[in-house]
């Protein structure tokens, strides 16, 4: 119980194969021997992951995506930033949300854009508001692990939003 894997899923578009990969600890070099290989069909391209359990097995956390191109580039664990790209002030709360609603808040009554993807990548809900603050209300979107991105002035901040 409470034991962190990293799990990582490869498909080579030009052979068709894909392997999967689970480990206790972090790699520089790509394990030679998978939990899982596939061999598909060549050139066709991977269009979504679907991340599925069966009942009884029990419930995971899935708390970071990561795509690239090569293994180092996974395994690589810093992340970008433009510190003058941040959007001042900006905080939600609650989260976890468990009442249907977050709070977005800003220092600037900019007109802000707020979309909400699923791990997929799959935008869910989109909206705008002016203002310092607003209440989202994200009741027509399932539980789970969302990725909230917020544009204000051409700056952006990204946040891993809970419902429950």
């Amino acid at each position: 119980m409470n034991t962190t894997y990293l799990v990582v899923f490869s498909y080579e578009i030009a052979t068709g194969v894909s392997n999967l990969h689970v480990l206790s600890s972090v790699s520089e070099t790509e394990p030679t021997t998978p939990e899982a290989t596939n061999t598909g069909t060549i050139g066709t391209a991977v269009s979504e992951i679907a991340f599925r359990q069966t009942s009884g097995i029990p419930d995971a956390i899935i708390d970071g995506v990561r795509v690239a191109l090569n293994w180092a580039d996974i395994m690589n664990n810093s992340t970008a930033s433009v510190k003058d790209n941040a959007i001042e002030g900006f905080t939600t709360y609650p989260n976890p949300i468990t009442n249907n609603t977050f709070t977005l808040t800003s220092k600037s009554s900019s007109k802000k854009l707020v979309t909400i993807f699923n791990v997929l990548g799959k935008k869910v809900l989109s909206s705008s508001f002016s203002g310092v603050k607003s209440n989202v209300d994200v009741s027509a979107i399932s539980s789970g692990i969302y990725i909230l991105k917020v544009t204000e002035d051409g700056k952006t901040a990204t946040k891993k939003l809970v419902i429950r």
